[in-house]
C-alpha cells in the first residue's frame, strides 16, 4: 500500500511539472487559455430549455444518466420549472425552483409528490455550465450541461 501511494505521488508531480513545463511560453511566462479573466455574460434568456449528464460520486458513470429542464427565470433571477432525469433511484421527473446570480446558480430539485429531492450548485463559465449536487439519500454527484448555453 505505501509503495502505491508513493509511486502515486511521484505520478503526480511528473504530471504536474509536465503540465505545467507545457503550460509555459519562450519568454517564461504562462500561457493561460483566451477566456481567463473573461466572463461570460449573464444568462438574459427568461426561458431555458437544456439537457445535460449527471454522476455519482464514488461510481461509474452510466449513458442513461441524463437530465432535462424546462424553466422559467424571472426578472430577480429566480427559476422555476420543471426537470426529468434517467436512470435515478429517488425519481423520474419533478420541478426545480432556484437563482441565477451572476455567473452562480443554486436550487432545490423536487420529486413529483414535492419532496426535496436534491440540493444543486453550478457556475456559468464561457467554457459551460456545470456543479454540483447533494441529494436526500447523503449522495452527492457533478451535473453538466450539454449543447448551446443559453443566452
Amino acid at each position: 500500500m505505501h509503495k502505491k501511494m508513493i509511486a502515486m505521488a511521484g505520478l503526480a508531480t511528473l504530471l504536474f511539472a509536465a503540465t505545467t513545463n507545457a503550460d509555459r511560453s519562450q519568454s517564461g511566462s504562462d500561457v493561460r487559455p483566451e477566456w481567463v479573466g473573461k466572463e461570460r455574460r449573464e444568462i438574459r434568456q427568461r426561458r431555458l430549455l437544456g439537457n445535460g449528464r449527471w454522476k455519482p460520486h464514488g461510481r461509474r458513470h452510466r449513458p442513461r444518466q441524463r437530465w432535462a429542464l424546462d424553466i422559467d427565470r424571472d426578472d430577480n433571477g429566480r427559476i422555476h420549472g420543471s426537470v426529468k432525469v434517467e436512470d435515478s433511484v429517488l425519481f423520474g421527473s419533478g420541478r426545480i425552483e432556484g437563482v441565477i446570480k451572476g455567473r452562480r446558480l443554486a436550487g432545490t430539485v423536487f420529486d413529483e409528490r414535492g419532496a426535496p429531492v436534491a440540493k444543486v450548485n453550478g457556475v456559468i463559465t464561457p467554457d459551460g455550465v456545470s456543479g454540483s449536487y447533494d441529494d436526500r439519500s447523503g449522495g452527492t454527484g457533478e451535473w453538466v450541461w450539454d449543447g448551446v448555453l443559453p443566452e
